[in-house]
C-alpha cells in the first residue's frame, strides 16, 4: 500500500506504470475498485486520498529473460549498497529528489552528512538517509529533519520536501 501510495521506484521505473486496477477502502465511500489509469501517478505521490487504504493491487507484468532481469536486479542492489547506508537502521530516502537536483548531494554540499540530533544523524554513506543509531525518537529525527531543511534551504536556497510520511505529528510538529 505504502508503494502504490508512494508510487515507489527507482529514477526510471516507478510502480504506477505497472497497476491495472486496485481495491481500497475508503471511510465513508467502502470499497472501491478502480482501473490503474484512473488514478493520477506523479514522483513520490498517488490521487489516493490520504484515508484511503489499498487492500488489494493487479499488477502488470512482461515477459523476460529472468537471467537478465536477475542481472539487472544484481546490478541495481550492488550499486546501492555502494551508495546508500542498508546496513544499518534508516527509513529509506527522507527527501524528495527537487527537479534537477539531488537532495543527498544538496545535504551534502551544505556539509550535514553526521549532522545529529539526539539518536539521529545524516548518514555518512548517503546525505538523503538518516540513520538511527538504536536510541532516536521520533522526535529526535523530526527535528533532525528540519534542521537539515532550513541549512539547505540557507545554504541553496532550495526547500526540500519530505518523501516520507510523517503520521501521529500535528501541522505545527511538521514545520
Amino acid at each position: 500500500g505504502g508503494a502504490l501510495r508512494m508510487n515507489a521506484g527507482t529514477r526510471t521505473e516507478w510502480i504506477g506504470s505497472r497497476v491495472v486496477s486496485l481495491t481500497t477502502f475508503q471511510p465513508g465511500r467502502g470499497l472501491l475498485r478502480r482501473r490503474g489509469d484512473e488514478i493520477a501517478w506523479g514522483y513520490r505521490e498517488s490521487s489516493l486520498a490520504p484515508d484511503e487504504v489499498v487492500l488489494e493491487c493487479e499488477l502488470a507484468a512482461e515477459p523476460a529473460d529472468p537471467f537478465a532481469v536477475r542481472d539487472k536486479m544484481e546490478s541495481i542492489l550492488a550499486r546501492r549498497k555502494a551508495a546508500q547506508p542498508l546496513s544499518e537502521a534508516t527509513c529509506g530516502s527522507v527527501f524528495k529528489n527537487p527537479e534537477g537536483a539531488s537532495a543527498g548531494k544538496l545535504i551534502e554540499q551544505a556539509g550535514l552528512k553526521g549532522a545529529r540530533v539526539g539518536g539521529a544523524r545524516v548518514s555518512e554513506v548517503h546525505g538523503n538517509f538518516i540513520v538511527n543509531d538504536g536510541t532516536a525518537t521520533a522526535a529526535d529525527v523530526l527535528a533532525l529533519m528540519k534542521a537539515v531543511r532550513d541549512e539547505v534551504q540557507k545554504a541553496s536556497g532550495v526547500r526540500l520536501e519530505p518523501e516520507v510520511h510523517l503520521v501521529g505529528f500535528s501541522e505545527r510538529a511538521r514545520g
